[in-house]
């Protein structure tokens, strides 16, 4: 899934089984079509949807998905919202990796952004994940600004830091 090109043709036959979708996550809040606006020539919207619409448009709704990775370049928290606050069927993933963007203009540019960030961790309590691994990426910190507040949330002068999460057992 990438929103932002096709894939290449050349590439394709020596990978079977492969299938590229150009789409990419949309959650509430900031998503790359404003982020990435510059870098890509302003991304088309409508190339943006919903876990739950890409899903219906794949005609995946009953399956189960074993790793959920999310690298939507600051839409990650509303993605992350919408999944687990606002009654999607989260029992569906099994794993979250997520890279999370901590700057200014990825995923946390106003207040609204970090309250959705916000609601998104408790809502994330309150369905029993919990975090496995962390890492983080230093790369550029300096040059970043942060929303304000996001200090109180993150522990570290680090803009990216990639974190998988599972759902506690019962």
């Amino acid at each position: 899934f990438d929103p932002t090109m096709d894939f290449p043709s050349n590439i394709a036959p020596g990978l079977p089984g492969l299938t590229f979708h150009r789409l990419g996550l949309q959650g509430e809040g900031t998503d790359m079509s404003t982020t990435h606006a510059v870098k890509y020539d302003a991304i088309d919207p409508s190339l943006l949807l919903s876990l739950e619409d890409i899903m219906i448009k794949l005609g995946h709704q009953n399956r189960v998905i074993d790793v959920l990775m999310l690298d939507c370049e600051g839409c990650e928290w509303g993605v992350l919202r919408q999944l687990v606050c606002e009654g999607g069927d989260t029992a569906m993933v099994k794993q979250i990796m997520t890279e999370f963007h901590f700057q200014y203009n990825l995923g946390l540019k106003d207040e609204r952004d970090v309250m959705i960030a916000a609601e998104a961790v408790s809502c994330l309590r309150k369905d029993r994940w919990a975090v496995t691994s962390i890492e983080t990426n230093n790369a550029g910190w300096r040059e970043w600004k942060y929303a304000r507040g996001v200090s109180s949330v993150i522990h570290s002068e680090s803009t990216l830091i990639l974190m998988s999460l599972r759902r506690i057992a019962n």
